[in-house]
């Protein structure tokens, strides 16, 4: 989000926090294209069975 505010934070900190952003959308349309996605609702049945107890 661009418009978020930004803290007032050391500069090392910054780096940290904001430096990959711009990498952010390319990483996020690769693991899109590369894998599905579902919600751990529809995954858990399929899944029955094959888990171990903790």
């Amino acid at each position: 989000d661009p418009e978020q505010p930004r803290v007032g934070v050391s500069w090392l900190t910054r780096v940290r926090h904001y430096g990959g952003l711009h990498r952010t959308l390319p990483r996020l349309e690769r693991l899109l294209g590369e894998f599905r996605f579902t919600a751990i609702a529809e995954t858990l049945p399929r899944l029955s069975g094959t888990l171990a107890p903790v």
